[in-house]
């Protein structure tokens, strides 16, 4: 007997046929109501809790239909019924019923008690009003994409909390800049000259060298060398002298222009580099200035039918060291060591000091072919014949490396394997991993088309689609092989990870809990370039030696390089959240305990990230792997997927870009773009985390 009370609430009476399952013995197992009896009792057979929940969905039916599962005239009639056939399904009655309520309901109504729901509860988590998710998680189901999206969880940040995450942002952002002047060594150099500058500086050395017919095609582009540090001498050197750099010498920052009398075609990629397209046209030339357009490196292609019988006169060498700013006289001469990648008719050495710091040994070579250098290189002590021997590297970061090899394989394998299975079960989110990797193929295109070397022909152009088509193409297969082998075990695990992600691929792009990963992962991922920052100031607060640091070249290309940047890192940033949450996940499967799973995350982020980038370092700077794997750990079991895609996007925008606080700079716009992308996205989610609650009326105050 269902009654409602006065207040409007359902109350179910007994008139004292209530009691404990195991207190019902003989005819008293009949005693009730027949019609809403479960098959067991009908027969007469022992009654559990299960038999409750049969009753239970016989009156829920009803409710939702306004007819009974069973109709019967007599009582032999009805335990037939119940043994033999199965009711109606509810939507043939409602047609716009939830399909988890229906599924719950029929699931109360099986013959079988044991394959009715477990609780009392489950069946009312999957209610209007309960939650399907927790639901679908108590019945061992694996909740739907669109049942995660629909969690009736709002996400939304009290506004205390959302300008807390905001401030913690624009402090950081702020600290990046202003400090960029002490962490990042393209601010310790003399970057004053724009590459347009260096440009015109590099044409007028070619052609005092005789190399004076106009090219059809150049290139520039400026390069950071992380030789030095594998250098000992060279990196206490800096590490207690960081003002040498002032001088622009070393050339740890040099600009490098290219020029040939044929388009230039690289033949990996859609980029030219130094030494792509090969040097083997005539009269192809690229050289290496530093960032005061001081020549520091030149090769050139001398004809390749030489026709001429006449002897040249001797080379004045002088013009190569007036070129590179040094004076021959302060150098002594040598026997060559270093041959010419050309052919050459005279070749001389000399040893001498770097130009502006004389405690620096330099070695200097030069080739001359017909009167016209061909070849000419500063040789300092970290460089090294690459043509003839392959760089070493660093044993820390060379262990890293194989690390991340080996995991990504391993993670290739089981991915593959485990998306293959899913497919076959028909688990697999295929609209979600489709929205992805359009979007992601749309990026990887724009990036890759944006930052290449067009050239204006046809089989030029065709060229650089197609590779730019077949990296993105190797991105999305990547990205979609990962995302339907890891969504549905997260999605069945740990589905709250999933919701906002859910909710952004359904559009939900003003959902507060989307803005609320979103803004929570961003604040996280600057700490991890926070992080960074601290292992360069905390060693020098204990007077111990400093070097490492967030250092890339600025970019010579502007705007357009800054926006194929954002374009390469989203998909790079969607990649590397997945890794994270398949590592977590293979390590629960490993470990059987989330809280070993996080132990081992961390562990693995930790001895990679230090082995890579801190060994060698003083023991303080360590600190920085500590706190990015625990910041990352956080992002990964905590938040889950978007605020760990979040996380990634924010660290490397703001870690891997050329920052400076002087607005003179050439390069300040690429500081002004990155700050005002990531406030832009803060901004966004701020005001999405809200979910429309005002800050003032003494809110913040009361909170």
């Amino acid at each position: 007997n269902v009654m409602i009370d006065g207040r409007g609430k359902a109350r179910i009476t007994d008139f004292g046929l209530a009691g404990l399952a195991g207190d019902f013995q003989g005819h008293e197992v009949r005693a009730g109501t027949p019609a809403y009896m479960a098959p067991e009792q009908l027969a007469g057979r022992e009654v559990t809790a299960k038999s409750d929940i049969y009753s239970l969905g016989l009156v829920l039916y009803e409710i939702f239909t306004g007819k009974k599962a069973f109709d019967a005239a007599t009582l032999e009639d009805l335990i037939k019924q119940r043994e033999t056939t199965t009711p109606p399904s509810i939507s043939d009655y409602v047609k716009e019923v939830d399909p988890l309520v229906e599924r719950v309901i029929l699931r109360c109504l099986e013959r079988a008690p044991q394959a009715r729901p477990s609780s009392v509860t489950q069946v009312a988590a999957a209610l209007p009003g309960g939650d399907p998710l927790a639901a679908a998680i108590a019945a061992g189901e694996t909740p739907s994409p669109e049942m995660v999206a629909a969690a009736p969880k709002e996400g939304a940040l009290r506004p205390v909390a959302a300008v807390a995450c905001l401030a913690g942002i624009i402090i950081q952002l702020a600290f990046f800049v202003l400090a960029a002047g002490k962490t990042a060594i393209q601010n310790r150099m003399p970057l004053d000259k724009p590459p347009e500058v260096l440009a015109e500086r590099a044409v007028s050395i070619i052609n005092r060298f005789g190399y004076t017919e106009p090219p059809v095609d150049t290139a520039y582009w400026f390069r950071f060398d992380d030789a030095y540090r594998e250098d000992s001498k060279m990196k206490d050197a800096l590490q207690s002298n960081v003002e040498m750099l002032a001088t622009g010498q070393p050339p740890v920052i040099s600009f490098r222009y290219r020029q040939s009398p044929r388009y230039l075609e690289p033949y990996n990629g859609e980029r030219v580099w130094f030494t792509d397209p090969p040097m083997l046209v005539s009269n192809m030339v690229n050289l290496t200035l530093d960032t005061r357009g001081r020549l520091i490196e030149f090769n050139a292609v001398p004809p390749q039918v030489d026709e001429s019988q006449q002897p040249t006169a001797p080379f004045d060498w002088t013009v190569l060291f007036s070129e590179a700013g040094l004076d021959i006289a302060d150098f002594t001469s040598s026997n060559s060591t270093w041959t010419a990648p050309v052919s050459y008719d005279a070749r001389a050495a000399w040893e001498g000091a770097c130009a502006d710091n004389p405690d620096i040994p330099v070695r200097i070579e030069a080739a001359v072919n017909r009167g016209k250098p061909v070849y000419f290189q500063i040789v300092y002590p970290w460089d090294k014949p690459l043509r003839q021997e392959e760089a070493a590297g660093l044993a820390g970061r060379n262990v890293a490396g194989i690390l991340i090899t080996i995991i990504f394989i391993a993670g290739l394998i089981g991915a593959v394997l485990l998306a293959r299975r899913n497919l076959k079960l028909g688990r697999g989110d295929r609209k979600g991993a489709l929205k992805i990797v359009l979007v992601a193929f749309c990026c990887a295109m724009l990036g890759s088309l944006l930052s290449a070397d067009h050239v204006p022909t046809l089989g030029g152009e065709l060229s650089v689609i197609y590779e730019a088509a077949s990296w993105s193409l190797v991105v999305v297969a990547l990205l979609w092989v990962a995302y339907v082998a890891l969504e549905p075990y997260v999605r069945r695990r740990w589905p709250r990870l999933m919701i906002s992600w859910s909710r952004l691929l359904s559009g939900g792009w003003r959902d507060p809990m989307v803005g609320r990963d979103i803004l929570v992962g961003g604040l996280l991922g600057l700490g991890h370039t926070l992080a960074i920052q601290l292992s360069i100031f905390l060693p020098r607060l204990l007077g111990l030696p400093s070097f490492t640091g967030l250092s890339f070249a600025p970019d010579a290309q502007g705007l357009t390089s800054s926006i194929a940047f954002v374009s390469t890192i989203l998909p790079r940033s969607i990649f590397v959240g997945m890794g994270f949450l398949f590592l977590s996940l293979l390590f629960y499967v490993l470990f059987r305990r989330q809280w070993l799973a996080a132990s081992a995350l961390w562990l693995m982020i930790f001895v990679v990230d230090g082995l890579a980038f801190y060994s060698g370092d003083p023991w303080i700077a360590w600190i920085s792997p500590v706190m990015i794997a625990t910041i990352a750990v956080i992002t990964v079991v905590r938040f889950g997927l978007l605020s760990v895609v979040a996380f990634e996007f924010f660290f490397f925008l703001s870690a891997q870009r050329a920052l400076t606080s002087d607005l003179s700079k050439w390069f300040a716009g690429e500081t002004i773009f990155v700050v005002a992308v990531l406030l832009g996205i803060s901004i966004y989610s701020f005001y999405t985390s809200l979910a429309g609650q005002p800050l003032f009326r003494g809110q913040i105050l009361q909170d």
